[in-house]
């Protein structure tokens, strides 16, 4: 129990630091986008790879209860704001009639923990004032049952699934050139841009690569092809279809072919310009882009007459937006108080 609160009180005192930099941050500091690194989102860490431990006394079940903090951790650069729900946490592995996993006295091994943004403001992502993230500590309750008879000890896995709906905003500069193979003696404000590579942006599905390319006279098009990956450590999600997979349990349920390696690609823009749901393949949110081996791919065009007439450095700015889960797993030994 003291180990307990030393951990949680550590996490708070983490939180207060990462809050506190907000009073001391300049306001030009809000125009800063260093924050949006990193190929994580929402994570779920134990405090120890040991396993707890319980003695099963002479009449069944364990004398005490164990208590575990099971922290949560924005590690990311998105706050979600318009779902109710910022997140759910499934408990499985283990048989539920051999021991229970609780939190505030409810049982949590058929129904999730849910964490709304309402009462867990502190899970904010990364930002230019809290460069880690938010992370906030639940402490659950592991309460072990009667071993069956002639049973000596159970070591089950406990797996814990975190499912959330999450978004990856990337912006790079490029030169956009509305002639590049001209060959006028024209002075350029930069040299065209035909690829160009990214970094993480902050989510586990990050836009790995840029392409540009120029057709036609006046009257032709631009066209854009945005590369991006899962490089996570878990799986992407589809959260647009009805089905809301994100909202399935993974232990029981599971999902199903549609319900995964699905990114919704939400805008992709060329300076202040959006391009349009029917000049892209295979199309802006409801027409999702399937990942295959982890990578997937989105084709836009730009009518050349929506774009500057002549050679500029300007931003392409692209959002994802998706469903993700992993899992993490902690051992529980109970042992018959006769094999000690």
């Amino acid at each position: 129990m003291e180990s307990t609160q030393i951990i949680v009180m550590m996490s708070i005192l983490l939180l207060l630091v990462g809050c506190g930099g907000r009073g001391s941050s300049s306001s030009s500091d809000s125009d800063d986008t260093s924050f949006r690194t990193g190929v994580q989102g929402i994570e779920l860490s134990l405090p120890t790879n040991s396993p707890i431990r319980f003695i099963e006394n002479s009449n069944g079940g364990s004398d005490n209860d164990e208590e575990m903090v099971l922290e949560v951790h924005n590690k990311g650069a998105f706050t979600e704001k318009e779902n109710i729900n910022l997140a759910k946490i499934w408990v499985g592995g283990y048989d539920k009639e051999l021991l229970k996993v609780k939190y505030e006295n409810n049982d949590i091994g058929d129904k999730p923990l849910e964490i709304s943004v309402q009462s867990n403001p502190e899970l904010e992502g990364k930002s230019p004032y809290n460069p880690i993230g938010g992370r906030k500590p639940f402490i659950l309750t592991i309460h072990p049952l009667k071993l069956p008879d002639r049973v000596n000890k159970y070591s089950p896995n406990i797996k814990f699934a975190v499912s959330y709906t999450y978004e990856t905003l990337a912006t790079e500069l490029i030169c956009y050139d509305p002639n590049p193979r001209s060959t006028s003696d024209i002075e350029r404000g930069c040299s065209f841009t035909k690829s160009a590579s990214l970094e993480s942006q902050g989510g586990p599905v990050a836009v790995t690569r840029i392409e540009q390319d120029i057709t036609g006279g006046n009257t032709g098009k631009a066209i854009y092809r945005v590369y991006f990956e899962n490089k996570g450590n878990g799986r992407v999600l589809d959260y647009s279809v009805d089905s809301k997979p994100v909202d399935k349990n993974p232990f029981t349920e599971g999902y199903k072919l549609g319900d995964v390696d699905e990114v919704s690609v939400r805008s992709i823009k060329i300076g202040d310009r959006n391009a349009e749901a029917s000049k892209c393949r295979p199309g802006l949110n409801e027409k999702v882009v399937k990942l295959i081996d982890n990578k997937g791919v989105i084709f836009c065009e730009f009518n050349k007459k929506d774009l500057p007439n002549q050679a500029v450095e300007t931003l392409i700015t692209i959002q994802l937006a998706y469903g993700y889960t992993h899992t993490i797993t902690h051992r529980i030994d109970i042992e018959s108080e006769s094999t000690i």
